[in-house]
């Protein structure tokens, strides 16, 4: 008998920490804020463990590694989005405006790498993706769940026509006063190497701030 508990004791913290609850820090040595080359960079302010990216005809991803690989069932999201984008009639998302408030990311763990050529030719963001992969292992893709403006988004989903290591879900439509507390289920059992985060204003020439006070990884 003793051993039948101790069995399931061991099974159930194998379960917990595959599936651990890790309420992200919003503090600035946990994130790396990165630079699209050519690209002005958004401004990112840390206070009272909350972050505030300032867009101004910017962009750039912000990189959170998690404290272990887990998979993750849900994203809870407490924000505020103080602005709006300045789209065209052209759908969001298409070129010359592909633009959106905020995208919330989680890197997924797979079999991709870089080669030895790729690394010397690939863009700074791409080798800081696969840089987050453990030893002797590679990413799958950046699986973005991502607030937009455009209602003929709702409920879709695409792999971004730049790269195929970017996919969005269009989660949740912009609320009028910019006030976002939700949550949403992650359909995926894939392992989760960090959370990456993405604001941009420089397709179509916007101005704004998303200030993030809570985001929790189930």
């Amino acid at each position: 008998m003793k051993y039948f508990v101790t069995f399931f004791v061991l099974l159930h913290l194998i379960f917990s920490n595959a599936h651990a609850r890790e309420a992200v820090q919003m503090t600035q040595n946990k994130w790396e804020v990165l630079q699209y080359s050519g690209i002005k960079a958004n401004q990112v302010n840390f206070n009272n463990n909350t972050m505030t990216i300032k867009v101004n005809q910017s962009a750039g991803p912000l990189v959170y590694r998690l404290d272990k690989p887990q998979v993750v069932k849900e994203i809870i999201l407490d924000a505020d989005i103080l602005g709006k984008l300045k789209l065209n009639k052209s759908k969001q998302g298409e070129k010359g405006n592909d633009d959106f408030s905020l995208r919330v990311g989680l890197v997924y763990q797979g079999k991709r790498r870089l080669g030895f050529m790729q690394k010397q030719v690939a863009a700074g963001w791409i080798k800081k993706l696969f840089s987050l992969a453990p030893k002797n292992l590679g990413v799958s893709h950046v699986e973005f769940f991502t607030v937009f403006q455009d209602k003929r988004l709702t409920n879709s989903k695409r792999v971004h026509p730049l790269s195929d290591l970017l996919v969005e879900n269009f989660t949740v439509q912009q609320p009028n006063n910019g006030k976002l507390k939700v949550s949403f289920k992650v359909p995926s059992n894939k392992t989760a190497l960090a959370v990456w985060i993405s604001s941009d204003g420089d397709d179509t020439k916007s101005a704004y701030s998303v200030r993030l006070n809570q985001l929790i990884l189930n």
